[in-house]
């Protein structure tokens, strides 16, 4: 548990996107890019009936870091997947303005952390299996 609260650490110093000081607001830039947007379990984005629906247990998030530049420069941008299930489940990874690189698979509470060099690549419309009671973080390099 140390091991692994430790690397958390360093993963969120690493990640100037985990770390923002301003309040993120979820509305589109003109690329249509967000700061803060959430995802289904098809890799789409939330609807209101989702949203207020208890039975939806899954969902993916993506801080893009486009919108926290370290010396004027983008940096990497985040995408947690939670499975709050008793079950399996398969994400599908969305597809997002400005990132069409592959994302690189960080952490996975089921099975550990992952440095950049050794984690696993997703491309947008992959699927991640997620085991029950899961989360899953990834990090992908964007332009600006």
């Amino acid at each position: 548990l140390i091991d692994f609260t430790a690397a958390m650490l360093r993963l969120r110093r690493e990640l100037p996107v985990l770390r923002r000081d301003e309040w993120l607001t979820g509305n589109p830039d003109e690329d249509e890019r967000r700061d803060v947007a959430w995802f289904s379990i098809w890799g789409l984005p939330m609807t209101e009936e989702e949203w207020t629906n208890p039975a939806v247990r899954c969902v993916a998030v993506v801080f893009d870091g486009k919108f926290a530049p370290h010396d004027g420069k983008p940096t990497p941008s985040v995408l947690m997947v939670f499975n709050a299930t008793h079950e399996a489940v398969t994400q599908t990874l969305p597809e997002l303005p400005g990132h069409e690189g592959e994302w690189m698979l960080r952490v996975l509470t089921s099975e550990g952390h992952f440095d950049e060099d050794s984690a696993r690549a997703f491309a947008a419309q992959d699927k991640l299996e997620l085991p029950a009671h899961c989360m899953a973080l990834l990090t992908q390099r964007t332009g600006a």
